[in-house]
């Protein structure tokens, strides 16, 4: 098929001309306060959002935890270089093993690891504020929050505690003024950018999620099984987020009942809901005390077993200081999920950047590298292959359990965990947004209840507001989020010259200025219209800004 120039009327570079030096003027324009009979339906601009809003995508991830977790290789100098580490040290840590306090001291005053850019700021312009209440979720209605504070500082901001990686979160700040009257500002939004999930919680040293990657089984969830050092220390504020923001339900404690009742430890210290508790082996290729040890097996199917049940979850498993016979399990598991082996690699180094775990440098650092290398001894094609034969021919587990850990971890139908959720009473459940669109700017939202009407705001001099295309109808229902536009109330003929495989005719459509022309809605005998330009590209659609004559138009079936 030869290529062909198609022509349009001239005006319709100046319109775009128009349009450009409009935006330009008007893009720093905020969204309008609106009048509105209850306060759902009011977003002020005199509230603005200075950190994490309009969509972009943030990094909590520390930079050099960041650095590490992403290379492609084991790199021990620089692993090595991580650690504040002197010969003074060394000679400290040959008769302190336990004593945390003073290893703080000479280490890491808190965890390297623990997520940054996850401050939510504000500024305001209103007076007489009383309180302000900032709440985040995961939709922009907030039916499912996952944090609300109702006296939140404008000078501090508000932290976002333990964010999930690769989600979107919506925001908003509702200030209460003396006397009552509320103010809602607009809703913000910002992604968290995917990558490892470290978690604070307040006296408790190398926390993080198990979750957050992509394997052959799916997506390994976030929030459903943690890994950390003991939990002693736990403050009230720790317990808190521990059980009622992360929702744990399940201590899962690593150090065995011996070493749980020594002076300074306690079984169960947050008080979970369930506690398991059991000797557990650390490594392989470790005299009498590696997951390769017979002796050791039906350890490790009770451990494992922890995990197939859902209702354990969400968990959080540790020993002393979360990273040898920790890091051994969380190696276990995520073989088992279908990890590669290099991100099992880098997770149990992370434990580096922490306070309880950087300090102990003398322990043999190869390591984890013998519990990959005796794994993949077992048959089977894939590392999560060689580890679900070693725990049913070893150690007794069932297809079964691997199956459920499995679903569980990736949220299979019927597998489901429920994570922690808040309500907030001015949620917009069962309200509509109303989006005001002039020149590709937001000008306008309101809020409406559904089944209700809007009140239509004036479009301007020759403008309608319209939906899809065509004029809004002002006495409908509102039943779900629309975005109404405003075009020119002009409408224009567009003229169809057709050549090709039937006899030339003019085709007339009347169509309003602004709206979308589709070519496939147009048909002859069968034949559909195609538009090819000079690159020899199909043309699927016109946008009309003038009267409009397309002069080579095939037609095909």
């Amino acid at each position: 098929m030869t290529n062909r120039t198609i022509k349009k009327v001239s005006g319709f570079i100046s319109l775009i001309m128009v349009c450009a030096i409009t935006l330009g003027l008007i893009g720093s324009v905020n969204i309008k306060t609106v009048a509105a009979e209850n306060d759902k339906t009011t977003f002020s601009s005199q509230i603005t959002a200075t950190q994490n809003a309009h969509g972009q995508v943030v990094n909590i991830l520390p930079e050099e935890v960041r650095l590490w977790n992403e290379s492609e290789e084991f790199d021990i100098d620089y692993l090595n270089g991580l650690y504040e580490y002197s010969s003074f040290h060394k000679e400290f840590n040959a008769g302190a093993f336990n004593d945390f306090v003073r290893v703080r001291e000479i280490y890491r005053q808190a965890d390297a690891f623990n997520p940054v850019n996850n401050v939510l700021k504000w500024k305001s312009s209103l007076e007489n504020v009383a309180s302000y209440k900032v709440r985040v979720a995961y939709d922009n209605k907030f039916t499912k929050c996952v944090q609300i504070e109702e006296n939140a500082d404008i000078n501090s901001g508000v932290v976002l505690e333990n964010p999930m990686t690769g989600k979107t979160y919506y925001w908003q700040v509702i200030a209460t003024i003396e006397g009552g009257d509320k103010v809602y500002s607009p809703i913000f939004d910002f992604t968290v950018e995917q990558s490892l999930r470290t978690i604070t919680v307040d006296g408790v040293s190398n926390t993080r999620d198990i979750g957050g990657y992509q394997t052959a089984y799916g997506y390994v969830l976030e929030g459903l099984v943690y890994r950390s050092a003991k939990l002693e220390a736990i403050t009230e504020q720790g317990c808190e987020t521990l059980k009622n923001k992360l929702g744990v339900k399940t201590d899962l404690d690593l150090r065995g009942e011996a070493e749980a009742s020594l002076p300074g430890n306690k079984a169960n210290p947050a008080d979970c809901e369930n506690y398991y508790v059991s000797e557990t082996p650390q490594y392989a290729a470790v005299p009498d005390n590696g997951i390769d040890n017979p002796a050791r097996f039906e350890q490790v199917k009770y451990i494992m077993s922890v995990f197939t049940d859902k209702d354990n979850y969400p968990i959080d498993f540790h020993c002393a200081i979360g990273r040898d016979r920790t890091g051994t399990i969380a190696a276990l598991l995520k073989s088992l999920l279908g990890y590669a082996e290099q991100d099992i690699i880098n997770d149990y180094y992370t434990s580096a950047f922490a306070t309880s775990a950087a300090w102990s440098k003398d322990n043999p650092l190869i390591a984890i590298f013998n519990v990959l290398s005796y794994l993949n001894t077992f048959e089977g094609e894939t590392l999560a292959d060689r580890t679900a034969k070693y725990l049913i021919d070893n150690c007794g587990m069932t297809e079964d359990d691997i199956d459920a850990i499995r679903n569980i971890m990736t949220g299979q139908a019927g597998y489901e965990v429920e994570l922690p959720e808040f309500v907030d009473e001015d949620n917009y459940d069962g309200f509509s947004f109303v989006r005001f669109e002039q020149f590709g700017v937001e000008t306008v939202v309101k809020v409406v209840a559904n089944g209700e009407t809007v009140e239509e705001i004036s479009a301007g001099d020759g403008y309608v507001w319209t939906l899809n295309g065509s004029s809004y109808d002002f006495n409908a229902e509102v039943s779900e989020d629309i975005t109404l536009k405003a075009v020119k109330a002009n409408t224009y003929e567009v003229k169809v010259l057709s050549t090709g495989a039937v006899d030339a005719e003019e085709t007339l459509i009347t169509v309003e200025e602004g709206a979308a022309f589709d070519f496939a809605d147009l048909e002859k005998d069968g034949y559909n219209f195609i538009v090819i330009s000079d690159e020899g590209k199909v043309i699927t659609e016109l946008t009309v800004s003038r009267e409009t004559t397309l002069n080579v138009v095939y037609l095909q079936k």
